[in-house]
């Protein structure tokens, strides 16, 4: 937690030295975009944590979903075809 001024083992650093951005994109001859962007380092922790989480819950859905898939396709090499899926793929 960021505490008052001139608290030891506080994070009050943190609050200065801010980050600045700006860019400016050219959108064809008459339209443009511009953005500017502030962060502190406090900030840029918070962004680093968010997408951190994001990226670790993204790898954990796509690992479950291949292993579904690959369960799934070890079930029909087990299971013989049944007659009357014989005459439907037959169609």
């Amino acid at each position: 937690m960021i505490g008052e001024a001139g608290q030891t083992g506080t994070l009050e650093p943190l609050k200065e030295g801010r980050q600045r951005a700006a860019v400016f994109l050219k959108l064809g001859r008459r339209r443009g975009l511009s953005a500017t962007l502030e962060v502190t380092p406090a900030g840029l922790l918070a962004i680093g944590g968010l997408v951190s989480s994001i990226l670790l819950s993204t790898a954990v859905l796509v690992r479950s979903a291949v292993a579904a898939k690959l369960r799934a396709q070890d079930r029909r090499q087990e299971d013989p075809p049944r007659p009357d899926e014989q005459k439907a793929s037959a169609l």
